[in-house]
């Protein structure tokens, strides 16, 4: 469990889940090394907060680049003197059908949401093993489990994290590493506003909720943490259509169009309501 003093790694934390997480955690007493690749955006928040430096430190970390991860990584143990919980959180998406997605889009998607973590996950298992114990926890998605039409590149990052995710689990236990995956549907937070305005990401609107950060909290830490799980799904619904889909792949095909008309309407729906709290579509990702 995360404890008082416990010391906590976390990334893509200028808004979003990231942001939600490291509210609970300072909230809990840990000791927190904060990331994101808009410094500025979590400096203003850490110091509109009021949070002191010697339980919360900011570093400007992009999750692509395997050196600003070991700097990140020694930097925390220097600082706080260990690492008990590396949270991989930061990632990205955008809605594209594959014959119109740019190549470097492909690099983007892949190099943050699938090696982003791994190279998370590796600096940080490396310290962990040493010391004999930690938590590594990568979120991944619904759609690491069920293939999104729209969505293929997210859909195979995810797909990917997850696979990952599930091999180091097994491989780090013997060191007394503990690594699990969470993968939520659709979360309320901005990324999922610039969805809403995405055609091509309709199907992210398909589930049966729109899950709040304070779920996914949740999950990660009563599920992935307090009771060690490997793999996490949320909804806990989700569960049955994830399992039904893996072990018979074509079904996806018959069954999609029957959550269009649904999720079309529901990402309308969004899509207003992100209006109306001031959201405006980005333009997807640079690249």
């Amino acid at each position: 469990m995360i404890y008082r003093d416990s010391v906590c790694l976390l990334t893509g934390c200028a808004s979003g889940i990231g942001r939600h997480m490291a509210n609970v955690l300072h909230a809990r007493g840990a000791k927190l090394m904060l990331t994101d690749l808009d410094i500025e955006r979590l400096d203003a928040q850490v110091a509109e907060a009021r949070w002191k430096p010697e339980q919360v430190q900011t570093r400007r970390l992009d999750v692509r680049d395997p050196a600003a991860w070991e700097t990140v990584v020694a930097e925390t143990v220097d600082t706080f003197g260990g690492l008990d919980l590396c949270l991989n959180i930061a990632g990205v998406t955008t809605g594209r059908f594959i014959r119109d997605a740019d190549p470097k889009l492909i690099d983007f998607i892949m190099d943050i949401n699938a090696k982003g973590m791994m190279y998370g996950t590796h600096f940080a298992a490396r310290h962990m093993a040493e010391q004999g114990s930690g938590v590594i926890v990568n979120i991944a998605s619904a759609a690491g489990l069920i293939p999104v039409p729209g969505m293929s590149l997210y859909s195979a990052s995810k797909f990917a994290i997850r696979g990952f995710s599930m091999a180091c689990a097994f491989e780090l236990e013997k060191h007394g590493v503990h690594v699990s995956c969470v993968c939520p549907d659709a979360v309320a937070t901005p990324m999922l506003d610039a969805e809403s305005f995405e055609p091509e990401s309709m199907l992210s609107f398909g589930g049966n909720k729109i899950l709040t950060v304070e779920e996914v909290e949740r999950a990660i830490i009563d599920d992935a943490i307090g009771k060690r799980k490997k793999e996490v799904i949320l909804p806990y619904s989700m569960n049955f259509l994830a399992r039904f889909c893996t072990a018979f792949p074509s079904v996806m095909g018959k069954i999609t169009p029957y959550f269009e008309k649904k999720a079309q309407q529901k990402q309308e729906r969004f899509r207003q309501q992100a209006e109306a709290r001031g959201a405006k579509y980005p333009g997807g990702p640079k690249v």
